[in-house]
């Protein structure tokens, strides 16, 4: 059995029913296992680079799938002189897959949902502070990324809301990037994040 095979499997043939059984799920596994399941041919190396992982956890977490039975190596010839080897999904490891993916959905979600209602306490608190008499308040954000999207979100699904393309033209504003607050009228009402 060739050394990298047998570095992945502990010496231990890939079908032997004494392999470790350990639980997977831990980080770094879901995206190893999108990454070969699109591309079963990826190296090590690149396998550990898109996963975002050094190539030793990259290495780790592929030898446990594999004595899991969640990927099966299997050696190809690449040219006349190099083997290479693919890393094929088992039937188990694309059920695994999936399931951690919908859990990676769900606590993405439930994140979401959090930040949200974060968010609308934080935008309620405001209006009683700032005791702002228009409505609908148009409000602008200042900043960009993924908290000024929720931030957006939030103001759009709140009735008394409604968002301004342009923070000038805002009765008030919410500051996501600390580094932009000084862009924003000195006597603007303001909710700052971060």
């Amino acid at each position: 059995m060739n050394n990298d095979v047998e570095n992945l499997t502990n010496g231990k043939k890939i079908g032997d029913e004494r392999r470790r059984t350990k639980d997977v799920g831990t980080d770094g596994e879901l995206p190893i296992l999108e990454a070969l399941a699109s591309e079963p041919s990826l190296s090590q190396r690149e396998l550990a680079r898109r996963a975002g992982l050094s190539l030793t956890k990259a290495h780790f977490i592929l030898r446990r799938l594999v004595e899991s039975g969640l990927v099966k190596v299997q050696n190809v010839a690449t040219s006349n002189h190099k083997l290479g080897y693919l890393y094929l999904l088992t039937e188990k490891g694309h059920e695994e897959k999936a399931r951690l993916t919908y859990a990676f959905l769900h606590k993405m979600a439930a994140q979401y949902r959090d930040m949200m209602a974060r968010v609308d306490g934080t935008l309620d608190a405001a209006v009683q502070r700032l005791n702002i008499a228009t409505t609908p308040i148009r409000v602008g954000v200042v900043g960009q990324g993924p908290l000024a999207e929720v931030v957006s979100d939030a103001i759009n699904l709140r009735q008394n809301f409604q968002l301004a393309r342009d923070p000038k033209d805002a009765d008030a504003v919410v500051v996501v990037d600390p580094e932009l607050s000084g862009s924003v009228r000195a006597d603007m009402p303001r909710v700052q994040f971060g």
